[in-house]
């Protein structure tokens, strides 16, 4: 009998769960780089929202790395470019790769 669980390239297991549990740790990651950045410019939570547009509430949950209790962050491009540009922070410094394409191969090396 065939394996029914979804797999994404290289084989990695992409059920929900595990796809989940990535995108937590990616969400997570992305509230302590907009920590990290707004302590840098000494800047507080109300001051970076306001200047980028959008509630303190919602900043504050981003630093958290959720949307609501259990759900990870999943905020619009043009929050996070407005973010980047008040915290004086390149995006892909802010961002890192997306949990799917962290442990993919480096296709560009690969054709070099």
């Amino acid at each position: 009998m065939a394996d029914s669980s979804p797999q994404g390239a290289g084989g990695r297991d992409m059920s929900p769960a595990t796809d989940s549990a990535a995108w937590a740790d990616f969400s997570s990651a992305l509230g302590r780089r907009l920590q990290e950045a707004r302590h840098d410019l000494n800047l507080t939570q109300e001051q970076v929202a306001s200047a980028s547009g959008i509630s303190t509430f919602t900043y504050q949950k981003l630093e958290n790395g959720e949307s609501n209790p259990g759900t990870p962050a999943n905020p619009r491009l043009h929050t996070i470019a407005s973010l980047a540009k008040v915290l004086k922070i390149d995006i892909g410094d802010l961002v890192s790769p997306p949990p799917d394409e962290a442990t993919a191969p480096d296709r560009r090396r690969a054709e070099v």
